[in-house]
């Protein structure tokens, strides 16, 4: 079994808007005029690969919550970030609702 996960810091960076004013270059995710639907099919299916192993992330995500509960006082964990894959099935969500328009 594959065992090394890819970031997802860096797969959230693709998945990002981006702006026209922005001086990043557009994300290959991103839906513009131009956008080549077939391109972005092959891009969603490697991601798809890049991401399959759903039950690495939890448990990766699983130890990190176990040792930030550790750090944390009672008091601050009313108000807890997004997790990664949070913010990834967010992101993922978007896409599609973009992509349906």
């Amino acid at each position: 079994m594959y065992t090394h996960l890819p970031p997802l810091v860096e797969v959230l960076d693709q998945l990002q808007s981006y702006s026209s004013s922005s001086s990043k270059p557009p994300s290959i995710f991103a839906l513009h005029e131009g956008t080549d639907y077939i391109d972005l099919g092959f891009f969603v299916a490697i991601l798809g690969v890049a991401i399959s192993n759903v039950k690495g992330y939890v448990s990766e995500e699983r130890q990190k919550a176990k040792s930030a509960s550790l750090l944390e006082s009672p008091s601050k964990t009313a108000d807890k970030p997004k997790t990664d894959l949070q913010l990834l099935h967010i992101a993922l969500e978007i896409l599609h609702s973009k992509i349906c328009e």
